[in-house]
């Protein structure tokens, strides 16, 4: 895969993703987009939960987008490598999670937009993870 793609484009194409990401779950907090299409296609009715979730799932997006920012040297502190890269590692597996439960999605939506998504965006982190830095 190294051959395929550099890290530090691999990194700039996962912010751009990421940015994209927090972009769509402010809106569905904010409704523009239908619940339905978000966790598993049982967010809809549980109003108050459902908002918590997708504000969680927003700051996890933005300590993604932070993380893979810092990996890339657009900001942090060359002492954060060794947790920047255990965090990409740990980012990794999260997709990985993340592909199964869109694959296992009531979600026609989920499972044919956002399992290919996932699998992007843990390729992506895997490069970038995978660069001996």
């Amino acid at each position: 895969m190294k051959g395929l793609i550099g890290a530090a484009r691999a990194a700039d194409i996962l912010l751009v993703l990421l940015v994209a990401l927090a972009l769509f779950h402010v809106l569905i907090l904010l409704g523009v987009l239908p619940s339905g299409i978000v966790w598993g296609g049982r967010a809809e009715g549980a109003a108050g939960g459902f908002r918590a979730m997708e504000a969680v799932s927003l700051a996890i997006t933005g300590i993604m987008a932070f993380v893979v920012a810092a990996r890339a040297g657009h900001l942090g502190s060359p002492r954060l490598g060794k947790a920047v890269r255990a965090a990409l590692w740990v980012m990794f597996v999260y997709f990985l999670l993340n592909i199964a439960g869109n694959l296992a999605s009531r979600s026609g939506v989920e499972r044919a937009v956002f399992t290919p998504f996932s699998v992007i965006l843990a390729l992506l982190v895997l490069r970038v993870a995978s660069e001996r830095k």
